[in-house]
């Protein structure tokens, strides 16, 4: 079994390894030859969270070998996934073992190593599936979090309400009203559906 690659996006690894693990700190990370997947279960619910990224787009020098199909499936931590890539910098990622025990070794700018613990999965998997969402009926595109968070953290204090408005017009506003206050309004713009799109899980 064996799994190499340069990381070429490490801000995107770290993002969803942070906003997966603050649902459950525990995964699994699938790799196949063509896909990185990352898989969360909920113990309390049982509901699954996945996020799929090409390795083309996430990898480069990029190699996965295994027994079953060239697909390799990991249980480890993602705090420790989000602690590893704090920055953008040159990372490489490898399988290797100290001993006994399995490790995924997170190399920054051949300086800094990470060696997280994994579990290799070798039980059956089949209970895990890929959510359905429902079509999608209309899409928001919301301005940037950096705008919203300003507004946010600088009127925080003396929000009472949040609302948005929109009609078949496509510009509105969503508007922060607080008392005896001028409401303050964020653009965001709403775009109808296209047929048969879908809302899903993939990243």
């Amino acid at each position: 079994m064996r799994f190499s690659a340069q990381v070429k996006d490490a801000i995107l690894m770290q993002n969803i390894a942070s906003t997966l693990g603050s649902v459950q700190d525990r995964c699994m990370i699938q790799i196949t030859e063509s896909i990185f997947r990352i898989i969360v279960v909920v113990p309390e619910t049982g509901a699954q969270v996945w996020a799929t990224l090409s390795c083309s787009h996430l990898f480069g020098n990029f190699l996965v070998s295994s027994n079953e199909d060239n697909i390799i499936n990991l249980d480890l931590s993602l705090n420790h996934i989000a602690s590893a890539f704090r920055s953008r910098a040159d990372y490489t990622m490898r399988l290797t073992r100290k001993g006994n025990m399995p490790f995924l070794r997170v190399v920054v700018s051949e300086m800094v190593v990470h060696d997280i613990p994994v579990r290799i999965v070798r039980e059956e998997t089949s209970n895990l599936q890929e959510p359905d969402p429902p079509e999608l009926d209309v899409a928001i595109r919301l301005p940037s979090g950096l705008h919203s968070g300003y507004t946010s953290r600088r009127k925080g204090p003396q929000f009472t309400s949040v609302a948005a408005t929109a009609t078949t017009a496509a510009l509105h506003a969503a508007r922060i009203t607080a008392p005896d206050a001028v409401p303050h309004a964020d653009s965001a713009t709403v775009i109808p559906a296209p047929p048969q799109s879908k809302l899903n899980s993939t990243i």
